[in-house]
Formats: structure tokens, C-alpha cells, sequence
């Protein structure tokens, strides 16, 4: 480890100290499997207020009570939830979420582009994203500049 720079240490070891496996949260019930972590608050309002979506538990951090949603759609019942502005907030919401039994995620949110050719609000699925915060230092090896999201959402 590099004791000069904190944030380009790297512990390759996978076992956490801490793992939201771990921890059981769902008490018996737990939360839709599934679950779109979606930065459009103004969606979420708007959902909420025609009663699409229930809230079924709130997430705890030093801004106050995160409302979780439950949307059923097609029969089919997903949980929904702003994941707060910052990495470390997401990922601590992340991993909550998965000690209440979510398995599977999508987000939706907003981006900006340098290329022209793209159209103000036309849908972008990206592939990987250029570091600028020390959450993911957690996660891959400090020498990547930027994350490569492998072909897990071809499955």
C-alpha cells in the first residue's frame, strides 16, 4: 500500500470487513429483488403524488430519512429509490439496499456529453466512466483512470 496518497491505496483481498451479505435486514420480508436507483427527483415527486409508488421503508443518513418505494410494474413489483448526490452516500445506500435483499440494479440519471452529435436528452447507455471521486478506489485498482462496466448488462 502507498502510505503517501490514502486515497491510491488498494487492498486486492475481496472479503470486506464489513459486507451488507452479512447483514440480514429483511425480517422476514425484505425488499423486491430489483431495484432502479433513479436521480430524477422530480419523477419521483410526480410518481409518488399519482400513487405509483408506496413507500415500504426509508434509508437513514446525516440528510435525513431516504424514502424507498415500491412500483409494480407489469405485475411485477421493483423497488424504487433516489441514491443521494455523492458516491459515498450511493454506495452506502447501495449497500443497504442489498442487506435488504436486493440483488439486481439499474440506475437512471443524468449526464452531460462533449459530443456534439449527441442530442440535449437523448438516452446514452455507457460502458464505463472516467474516475473523479474516491469511492471507487474501493473497488478497482488506483492505477485505472477511468471504470470499464463489463458485459454484465447483456445478461
Amino acid at each position: 500500500m502507498n502510505k503517501d496518497a490514502p486515497i491510491l491505496e488498494f487492498d486486492s483481498d475481496r472479503g470486506a470487513i464489513l459486507s451488507p451479505q452479512v447483514f440480514n435486514l429483511q425480517n422476514g420480508g425484505g425488499l423486491p429483488n430489483i431495484a432502479v436507483l433513479c436521480f430524477f427527483q422530480d419523477v419521483l415527486q410526480a410518481l409518488a403524488a399519482q400513487g405509483e409508488l408506496v413507500v415500504v421503508h426509508h434509508l437513514v443518513s446525516e440528510i435525513g430519512e431516504n424514502p424507498v418505494y415500491l412500483y409494480t410494474s407489469g405485475g411485477k413489483p421493483v423497488t424504487i429509490m433516489h441514491p443521494g448526490v455523492g458516491a459515498p452516500l450511493a454506495a452506502g445506500f447501495l449497500e443497504e439496499l442489498i442487506a435488504l435483499g436486493v440483488t439486481r440494479f439499474v440506475v437512471c440519471g443524468g449526464c452531460g456529453v462533449l459530443d456534439p452529435e449527441i442530442a440535449v436528452g437523448h438516452p446514452v447507455i455507457l460502458n464505463g466512466a472516467i474516475r473523479d471521486e474516491g469511492t471507487s478506489y474501493h473497488i478497482c485498482r488506483p492505477r485505472a483512470k477511468w471504470i470499464r462496466i463489463h458485459g454484465w448488462y447483456r445478461r
